[in-house]
C-alpha cells in the first residue's frame, strides 16, 4: 500500500493560459492647442421683475385657494388622498361629505370657511375611528 507521501501528486486540470495584455486604444480626445482661445462664457440671464410686471400677475381665485385649503387639511386627516389642486370636483366633495358625515354635521359636500376652521382644530384622523 502506498502512503499519501509517496504518491506524485498529479493536476489532471487543464493548462491555463493568461491572454497577453492588448495595446491601449489611441485616445479619441485632443488637447486644445496653446493657440485655440479659450471658450466664451456663456451669459446668464436673469429675470427682474419690475413693481408694475409684479402688479399684472393675477391674483389667485379665493375659492380655489379656500379648497386647496381644505383639501389640506382632509388629507391630513385622512379623508383625501387625490391631488391637492384647489379644484372642487367630485373627490373633494366625496371627501368633504365623508368627514360631514363623521363628525356628525349637516351634509353638504361644499367647502366653506367654517368647514376650514372645523378641519384645522380636528386632531382625529379617519383611522382614529
Amino acid at each position: 500500500m502506498e502512503r499519501p507521501s509517496d504518491v506524485e501528486a498529479t493536476d489532471t486540470r487543464p493548462e491555463r493560459t493568461v491572454p497577453e495584455p492588448e495595446a491601449p486604444e489611441p485616445s479619441l480626445h485632443r488637447s486644445l492647442p496653446a493657440s485655440d482661445p479659450a471658450p466664451a462664457e456663456i451669459p446668464t440671464v436673469r429675470e427682474d421683475r419690475s413693481a408694475d410686471q409684479v402688479a399684472a400677475l393675477p391674483e389667485p381665485d379665493p375659492q380655489q385657494q379656500l379648497v386647496r385649503a381644505i383639501q389640506t387639511e382632509l388629507q391630513r386627516l385622512g379623508y383625501y388622498t387625490d391631488d391637492i389642486d384647489g379644484s372642487l370636483g367630485r373627490r373633494t366633495i366625496m371627501a368633504i361629505q365623508t368627514y360631514e358625515i363623521v363628525s356628525d354635521r349637516d351634509i353638504t359636500g361644499q367647502p366653506s370657511e367654517e368647514l376650514l376652521a372645523d378641519l384645522r382644530l380636528e386632531t382625529r384622523t379617519i383611522d382614529d375611528d
